[in-house]
């Protein structure tokens, strides 16, 4: 990755980074390339909250978290429903001004990715705000024309900002670290946070209206490929090498190849071995271990998209080596 090698680069000098200003045009250039550098240093000292020009809202800084958390303790966690002024929002806009300066395929990916965390900051705010208009709203609500008058648009609201929120944070996801943040609101905010003042509209609906303001669970942000996790090194006495990749389209794929040397190689659908239930999301693959060094790469193909490939320009190197003591990493400490 550009950013582990330029941190190893870093490592070697002390005099590499004297201020956030020479860090941050570090990790603008080994993240995005050269074409924009001045640009997104800026950029990202202003939602760094150790930076004196630290200002993620559109109104007056008020320093302190690197990105706004109104509502959030914490690290992605439980939320409240809670007001934000709307000066508090994260703002944006320079983040998409400066997405489409960006050249270079992997550089592009890698900038979008960024542009979508912040995107789904914002959204996070968003949806509190909504859920909280709803909350102020239930006690002037006391019959089904109210509910359907007044309860249902703001519910509709939350429904369709919560909705916005998820599908941010799926474009965003690769590790099993980020769908902690994914669980954390399906298995508690939404149930006890978000979707609380909507339960509050259920005594004046029926079924079918009060379940059309639930949120659907359908991928419908722009179709992804990825690796949760990349193997670099490897032993021979493995037998195997296995790839696992996640595709997430509204669509299922009609193929997803693992391509390695000249040949390529079909995968199939993951299957949970404890319930043998196919996840239509998990692809994975494998091939008799090479006896030298190798590269890969992963492709899939969904009808009437772009062809999609992971990585999205080079390929992945893996070295393979031929003896594997009792010392040695075991394969899955290899993984980074």
């Amino acid at each position: 990755a550009p950013q582990a090698a330029a941190l190893a680069r870093s490592g070697w000098s002390v005099l590499n980074f004297r201020t956030d200003v020479d860090f941050f045009q570090d990790f603008c250039r080994a993240n995005f390339g050269d074409s924009s550098v001045d640009r997104c240093t800026q950029l990202f000292l202003q939602v760094d909250g150790f930076s004196s020009l630290h200002k993620p809202g559109q109104g007056p800084s008020q320093g302190g978290s690197k990105l706004p958390r109104d509502g959030q303790a914490c690290c992605g966690g439980p939320m409240d429903v809670v007001v934000v002024p709307e000066s508090h929002f994260l703002d944006t806009s320079g983040f998409e001004a400066w997405l489409p300066t960006v050249s270079g395929a992997s550089n592009i990916e890698r900038a979008t990715q960024w542009v979508n965390l912040f995107r789904y900051h914002r959204q996070t705010q968003v949806v509190t705000n909504a859920s909280a208009a709803l909350s102020l709203a239930l006690p002037s609500i006391r019959s089904r024309a109210d509910a359907e008058s007044v309860g249902v648009p703001l519910a509709e609201a939350v429904r369709d900002s919560y909705s916005e929120m998820i599908t941010l944070l799926l474009e965003v996801v690769t590790t099993p670290g980020t769908l902690g943040m994914l669980a954390a609101h399906e298995g508690a905010n939404w149930p006890a946070k978000f979707s609380s003042p909507v339960h509050g509209l259920r005594k004046f609906l029926d079924a079918e209206a009060w379940m059309a303001l639930m949120p659907k669970h359908d991928y419908v942000g722009s179709p992804r490929l990825y690796q949760p996790a990349v193997r670099t090194v490897v032993c021979k006495s493995e037998g195997a090498f296995v790839v696992e990749v996640v595709v997430l389209s509204a669509a299922r794929p009609q193929e997803v190849l693992l391509h390695v040397f000249e040949s390529s190689y079909s995968m199939h659908i993951k299957k949970d071995p404890q319930t043998g239930a196919a996840n239509s999301q998990v692809y994975v693959g494998s091939i008799l271990m090479p006896d030298d060094d190798f590269d890969y790469f992963v492709t899939a193909r969904i009808s009437g998209q772009s062809p999609l490939r992971n990585p999205v320009e080079r390929s992945e190197k893996v070295v393979v080596l031929s003896s594997c003591g009792s010392n040695s990493l075991r394969p899955e400490e290899t993984y980074i």
